[in-house]
């Protein structure tokens, strides 16, 4: 079964398109105009009311009345402790439900608290907290809510439900405003009720979640019941916030909102933007963002709970329900009228029985399909605007990527300007314009800035490469200094698009201290040498992006709307090493290698709403909401070999202020003594081990950095150990590390002075320097070599250690783990305090050693290194024949191998000929190749495929003469022609050479650097391809080298070469030198990703149809996230429409579909239908369409035909 994707998930859908009936018949359904007994049920929820009387009306001349003794029957008329009732009325047509507050002070009425800030307080003066009980009989004793339903008598298995919500309430008051109440204009009233607030369903039928019991949430799959509850807690955190706590205030302020909801006739204001006056207004930015708050209280309750929060899956739906909550407000906000209401559309609806619901819903997918040009059964008309709407939209796309680089200018620009800000305030700049080329990032940008009298606002005039800017702008900072806000308008340009910035553009930045003006008077002001990092930032842009035309782009594109994020940081990593010899040969071993950081921007919740338009005249109106609930303090999933992190590698401890102590997992220990700190100009530090004493002196003489190291091992007499002195220097443009010897024991350096205890002196630039290495960084031959940035800026031990070039020197191996550098802590410790410090590894154990194994027979050595094995056999037949094999095979990627087959032929009157031959076979064995081999050519005419060696006898000595085969075949037994037909292969041969001896001839042909006649091949095979081929590479790790020659100590205490060891029967451990590590950092991984949830709606017009479509989804692994997609159109020629959504999982490709009615569409497993069934054209079950708890229809697939087959025995294909 093929299900078709696309851009916009009309793929979940195409399998219902074809072509097929479009019977537009509706059954009805004949009224009983005779007074019945009806059961009515429901349940009273704003939160839960507990205990609440209810009370049943019937309509008399418009007026509601409440039903007598004898229409009321058997009834509980007071809810449950779940907020149930029941009851048996006698009554003929509307009944109105409605619950109160119960008078008795003995008996309260109470109602659950479902507002996330809260309930206001209790009698007692307490705060009452969400999921907490309201005493409503002392709180809100008028307090009152209603439903309304049309009953059914008891007949089969017919529900007449009830419910009771804010959300009826509003329906109730809005039908019975408009006079003539009815099942119709009941029905009109709930749905546009319904529709503004995004339920799928019928109000009263549909059960809002028990937000207070979380455990029922996670259970609980219905999203339209959760969302139902929590906007009933967005009302309740509306009704409840800014309320004096009076007795009645709830009742007031929601007759207030009803009072205010029937005169708009249904219309909610959308912001307090629009409210004209001091009375209270229930506004749908109130609601949504109560409900919103909602969710984030529920999903951190969940998470609290440690079963609860197994349940990722469920998170992910409350996560996305909070970007769909936020896209809801922004479309809403952005389609306001100019009153500033929003008004829910009216549901169309289906008359008659379940089978004709069943058919309304296939229509709407076949009308959907149409639109879209998914089946060809539409208009032509309509299908051009369907493909043009698409066409828009990936242009759109397009654009919107191919301008990306102009938001990097706006930003490169606004983090100078903050710059340039800072350092007038602090009296370092005092000129009005402002040369940019030293604050700006980007390549080849340049610009400049022209500051006001008062240095509030700037001109900004900037390039980088065909981008240009023009802006004006304003930099304010708040008091402390901490919070920078920006706030421009310009226009950014290049050849392509121009970016229009409108007024009311700002970004911000808040960072993690105050930039004081202390910190700021350096020649030049660097925010990270200074410890001063953006913690999180926002932008809001107002914004017009419009495509030039050109040749390539004939109907330019244009977007005008608002672009709005919140910002927070995340730290990425790399590796880098910009090491070289003096001879420009890269320093590739992994000692050379240092993590580096940046900080990088992630959007912890974006929006972008506007129009899209073409110059053709097609439009689109749209809006996105981004929501990554994981961004702030996300930190990366990191290396996974070189540089991954590894907790609980040593322990620290200050013995003293300035000397502290490591104690490794072997309990080694090392000694770091702070001598000297940077006040007088130089640095002294003392490192201290069972083996060794190592003292450093660091310092800064005529502008370039020095460093002593000298290292006494014990037993050594200190006057005879040599000194080596580095120095950076700057020269043919690039830094250059030099080193030069110093002897003798050393009393001090200062000044370019090294003064000795013997009395003896040294000037620094009288020594005999060496070059070593270059870079074109500084700071990282500083970092290499290990000195510091500022000397000055070392206080004390604790400073020191947290310099760049000293936080991860240490380093240690670790038995069991492997090669770890030691990351020192980043805050001091106590005196005597210990603390467990965390590593990066550099290596791991498991590849310290190429392990090579030898059989007894000394026929097949094997050399393994990780996930890479090599193979070398040598196997001989009793003819002298043999086939050696030297085998290479990567784990879950692929098997390379060289074979070399000497074949003895049939015996002739001289002996015995061979054949030699060479191949080569690659396999792949990776998932993506689906493990396939790719076939090998065949030799194309005249190619050699071989040595013939033929045996002759001269003077009855003999000898061999060796010819090259070419333009035939060789089977394995005989030589063939192109036909199959046996040749003498001597008709196809060129003269190669004579050999005295069988072996002579197998060398003279074999071209290596070992001899397939020695007497263990497969040994010397592994050495000669060891010598010449010394790296194996592992993938996501590196290259790691090593030496078959190197000698070593044997067990017997002799002293040997790797080479030497490899006999037949042993195993041998060569070491192995860890070189070119493999950048393997990730920003996610499977067990770690960013949380990302995405809401999109577009309102599009096609042909006669009004289109509302929201796609939405969630991630619930790296690859994989549930989809949403929800689909409204305006019937042409009525003010009604019709809906259904799309539901979609990409991991187990489930499908479904619902609309209002209750009407469900599912797809089984395309697991339960069997290829064989598939392909033989039978006719299989591919799934069901419910009403509720009936089954309306069965889905048929036969071949690409997709039937339905209604119960009622009609039968249609899509």
């Amino acid at each position: 079964m093929e299900f078709k994707k696309s851009v916009l998930a009309l793929g979940v859908l195409t399998v219902l398109s074809g072509c097929g009936s479009s019977d537009d018949d509706k059954k009805t359904t004949p009224v009983d105009n005779v007074a019945v007994t009806s059961d009515i049920k429901g349940v009273a929820s704003k939160g839960t009311f507990i205990n609440a009387p209810v009370y049943f009306y019937k309509y008399v001349d418009g007026a509601a009345v409440r039903l007598t003794e004898e229409e009321l029957g058997a009834a509980s008329t007071m809810t449950d402790e779940n907020g149930q009732y029941s009851a048996k009325v006698k009554v003929d047509g509307l009944v109105k439900v409605e619950i109160g507050i119960s008078q008795d002070i003995s008996s309260p009425t109470y109602m659950i608290c479902d507002a996330p800030a809260g309930c206001g307080q209790n009698a007692k003066g307490e705060a009452i907290g969400f999921g907490e009980q309201i005493n409503m009989t002392v709180k809100d004793p008028t307090f009152t809510l209603t439903s309304l339903i049309s009953a059914a008598k008891n007949e089969g298995d017919v529900e007449n439900t009830a419910n009771i919500t804010p959300l009826t309430h509003f329906a109730t008051a809005l039908a019975e405003q408009r006079g003539n109440v009815s099942a119709e204009s009941v029905s009109k009233a709930q749905s546009e009720i319904a529709d503004t607030f995004g339920l799928i369903g019928a109000l009263n039928e549909l059960v809002p979640a028990k937000v207070e019991d979380q455990a029922s949430l996670v259970d609980d799959d219905e999203s339209d019941n959760l969302r139902y509850a929590l906007i009933n807690a967005g009302i309740a955190q509306a009704l409840f916030v800014g309320s004096e706590g009076n007795v009645g205030d709830m009742s007031a302020r929601l007759n207030s909102a009803i009072t205010d909801l029937v005169a708009a006739d249904g219309a909610f204001l959308v912001s307090r933007d629009n409210d004209d006056d001091a009375e209270f207004e229930l506004t749908l930015e109130d609601i949504l963002k109560g409900a919103e708050q909602a969710t984030q209280q529920i999903i951190v309750l969940i998470k609290k709970d440690p079963v609860l929060a197994k349940n990722l899956s469920r998170i992910a739906d409350f996560e996305l329900l909070v970007t769909k909550l936020n896209n809801d407000l922004a479309k809403k906000k952005k389609d306001a009228g100019e009153d500033g209401r929003s008004k829910g559309t009216e549901t169309d609806v289906t008359e008659g029985d379940a089978v004709a619901k069943a058919a309304a819903m296939v229509k709407d997918i076949r009308v959907f399909a149409n639109l879209f040009d998914v089946a060809d059964t539409s208009g032509k008309e309509v299908q051009t605007q369907g493909e043009e709407f698409v066409q828009l939209v990936e242009d759109a796309g397009t654009m919107v990527e191919e301008q990306a680089e102009s938001f990097k200018l706006l930003a490169d620009v606004s983090e100078a300007l903050a710059v340039i800000d800072s350092l007038r305030r602090a009296g370092e700049i005092t000129i009005n314009t402002v040369d940019l080329k030293n604050y700006l990032a980007l390549p080849g940008a340049t610009g400049t800035a022209t500051l006001d009298e008062d240095g509030l606002t700037f001109n900004v005039q900037a390039t980088a490469g065909n981008e240009s800017l023009s802006a004006k702008a304003a930099v304010t900072s708040n008091e402390a200094n901490t919070e920078y806000t920006l706030k421009v308008d310009g226009i950014i340009e290049n050849d392509a698009a121009k970016f229009t910035l409108n007024e009311g553009t700002q970004v911000s930045v808040t960072l993690n201290k105050a930039v004081t003006a202390d910190e700021l008077k350096s020649d030049t002001f660097d925010l990270e040498a200074h410890g001063i990092e953006a913690v999180k930032g926002a932008l809001n842009l107002e914004l017009t992006l419009a495509q030039k035309k050109t040749d390539e782009v004939t109907n330019p594109v244009s977007f005008s709307g608002q672009l709005s994020a919140e910002l927070v940081p995340v730290i990425e990593e790399s590796l880098e090493n910009d090491l070289y010899t003096m001879n420009w040969q890269p320093r590739d071993s992994a000692i050379y290698y240092r993590i580096r950081q940046e900080v990088n921007i992630l959007p912890k919740m974006l929006y972008l709403g506007g129009d899209f338009s073409s110059e053709q005249g097609n439009r689109v109106s749209a809006n996105l909401t981004v929501n990554i609930e994981n961004a702030e303090g996300f930190e990366a999933a990191g290396f996974s070999y070189f540089g991954e992190k590894v907790t609980d590698v040593a322990s620290f401890k200050y013995t003293s202020e300035n000397v502290a102590l490591i104690t490794h997992k072997d309990n080694s220990t090392k000694e770091y003594k702070l001598v000297s700190n940077g006040e007088d100009g130089t640095v002294v530090y003392q490192m201290n081990t069972a083996e060794y004493n190592f003292t450093g002196w660091l310092t800064e003489f005529e502008g370039l950095h020095y460093k002593i190291s000298r290292t006494v091992n014990t037993g050594e007499d200190p006057a005879e150990v040599t000194n080596w002195i580095r120095r950076l220097v700057y020269s043919d443009y690039m830094y250059v590390d030099q080193y030069a010897p110093v002897t003798g024991e050393i009393e001090s350096f200062n000044n370019g002075v090294i003064t000795l205890k013997d009395g003896s002196v040294s000037n620094v630039n009288e020594l005999s320097w060496t070059n070593n290495l270059r870079s074109h960084s500084l700071a990282e031959l500083r970092e290499f070599i290990g000195t510091v940035e500022s000397v000055a800026e070392v206080t004390d031990l604790h400073s020191f250690l947290n310099e760049p070039e000293f936080k991860l020197r240490n380093s240690n191996v670790i038995e069991g783990q492997g090669h770890v550098r030691i990351e020192m802590p980043d805050s001091k410790s106590a005196v005597g305090e210990t603390v467990t410090l965390n590593g990066r590894y550099v290596s791991k154990e498991t590849d310290a050693n190429y392990v090579v194994t030898v059989n007894s027979a000394g026929t097949q050595t094997v050399a393994t290194l990780g996930n890479v094995t090599n193979t070398y056999t040598m196997a001989k037949d009793e003819k002298d024949g043999f086939v050696y094999s030297e085998e290479t095979l990567i784990q879950n990627n692929y098997r390379r191998a060289y074979k070399v087959e000497f074949t003895a032929l049939e015996n002739l009157s001289a002996g015995t000929p061979y054949f030699y031959t060479t191949s080569y076979e690659y396999e792949y064995l990776g998932d993506d190749t689906g493990n396939t081999q790719p076939p090998v050519p065949e030799l194309p005419p005249g190619e050699i495929i071989g040595q013939y060696v033929l045996p002759v006898i001269n003077n009855d000595v003999k000898s061999y003469e060796l010819y090259d085969i070419h333009s035939v075949s060789f089977d394995g037994v005989k030589f063939v022609d192109t036909n199959g037909e046996r040749v003498d292969p001597l008709d196809y041969a060129y003269f190669h050479s004579n050999a005295q001896t069988l072996d002579d001839a197998v060398n003279s042909i074999h071209y290596g650097s070992f001899s397939l006649t020695s007497e263990y091949p497969a040994i010397e095979g592994f050495i000669a391809d060891g010598r010449n081929n010394s790296s194996i590479y592992l993938e996501g790790k590196g290259r790691f080298d090593f030496w078959v020659d190197n000698k070593y100590t044997n067990d017997a205490g002799e002293e040997t070469t790797y080479a030497s060891s490899v006999t037949p029967g042993s195993t041998v451990n060569i070491p192995t030198y860890f070189k070119n590590p493999e950048d393997t950092f990730e920003l996610e991984d499977e067990n770690n990703f960013l949380d990302i949830s995405a809401a999109l709606n577009v309102d599009v017009v096609l042909g006669d149809y009004a289109v509302d479509l929201t796609l939405s989804g969630q991630r619930t692994e790296l690859e994989q996230g549930k989809l949403e997609l929800d689909i409204k159109y305006i019937i042409p020629g009525s003010d009604a429409q019709r809906s259904f959504m799309v539901e979609y999982d990409t991991k187990t490709e489930s499908l479904s579909a619902k609309n209002t009615e209750g009407v469900s569409l599912v797809l089984v497993d395309k697991g339960e239908i069997s290829d064989e069934d598939a392909d033989a054209g039978v006719e299989v079950e591919i799934g069901k369409i419910m009403v509720g708890e009936e089954v309306a229809a069965t889905i048929l697939k036969r071949d690409s035909i997709v039937l339905i087959k209604y119960t009622d025995g009609v039968i249609e294909s899509l």
